[in-house]
């Protein structure tokens, strides 16, 4: 009985609310990430733009996404790295400098911590998957605006 009272008088509401602000807050941090990935900002400034503190952005990505804000801006990173290596034929170098990476070795251990393999390697076998005639592992990155 105290439940349906509860209930009936709007005790849900403000939880709701609350649950409606971490979405649009995410979906921001998402636009933020999507503008921003290749300046390599620290969480904190993110957070700062969101008007949060960096604890309660990672609490409300693992929570909604199961993903830490650092893995969210990684992912982006690795995925425009896999269309560049693919659709394009730029230089590694040139590559590494256009998502922001300050060294061809930096942007090489970082992609081959996510890939694993290099970024040279990763670009081989995807073009050798594709003139196979081969169906290349989806890189997609449907979940982002």
């Amino acid at each position: 009985m105290l439940v349906l009272m509860w209930r009936l008088s709007g005790g849900e509401l403000p939880a709701l609310a609350l649950a409606g602000q971490g979405v649009a807050r995410l979906q921001h941090f998402r636009q933020l990430v999507e503008a921003h990935f290749r300046e390599h900002w620290s969480i904190a400034r993110y957070a700062d733009e969101l008007s949060i503190t960096a604890d309660s952005l990672h609490a409300l990505c693992v929570r909604q996404l199961r993903r830490t804000p650092t893995a969210l801006v990684h992912e982006r990173l690795v995925h425009q790295a896999c269309l560049l290596l693919d659709g394009s034929n730029q230089p590694i170098a040139r590559i590494c400098v256009d998502l922001g990476f300050g060294s061809a070795s930096h942007f090489s251990r970082f992609f081959k911590r996510w890939k694993g393999q290099g970024p040279k390697a990763w670009r081989e076998q995807a073009r050798a998957t594709a003139a196979g005639g081969q169906a290349q592992a989806s890189t997609s990155y449907a979940d982002w605006p």
